[in-house]
């Protein structure tokens, strides 16, 4: 996907992004299989301050032939510079697993890991965090002085 256009405030978002992988899907009477393998890379700039570049792994698999359930994963390895800073994604990582629309496999399958650096010190790290009262799921990026949700996962 390659293109541009001009966003709030006037910025131009300049988009070059590719996608290669495969993707296998059947229905039958024994149920659905969805598949989907794929890697991005490319860039993304948003006016003169921020450049961004991705390096991302994709996996999900989607099926109901034992009960609805789904896994899926994703790999980042990533850069993004903003106002001059360099933020830098080392094995951004995490996979989960979902049966009847809940959480499943937590203790076996869903890993979480990967170190965020900021103009090449290490500034952060992810981690997964169970909700109160067995509610779900956070991936939860930390930084030293802040914690920032950026998924919630529910039971």
């Amino acid at each position: 996907m390659t293109g541009s256009w001009m966003g709030q405030d006037n910025l131009e978002y300049l988009v070059d992004i590719t996608r290669a992988g495969t993707d296998d899907n059947y229905v039958s009477s024994a149920g659905y299989h969805f598949e989907y393998n794929y890697r991005t890379t490319g860039t993304i700039n948003v006016g003169d301050d921020v450049h961004q570049i991705d390096d991302d792994d994709w996996f999900y698999l989607i099926g109901d032939t034992e009960g609805s359930s789904s896994k899926g994963s994703t790999t980042r390895n990533g850069s993004s510079t903003i106002d001059g800073d360099t933020y830098t994604w080392h094995d951004g990582f995490w996979r989960n697993a979902f049966s009847d629309g809940s959480p499943s496999e937590v203790d076996s399958y869903w890993q979480v890991s990967g170190e965020l650096d900021r103009n090449g010190a290490s500034f952060g790290h992810l981690e997964l965090q169970p909700m109160p009262a067995g509610a779900g799921y956070q991936l939860i990026l930390v930084l030293p002085d802040e914690r920032y949700e950026l998924a919630t996962f529910l039971s």
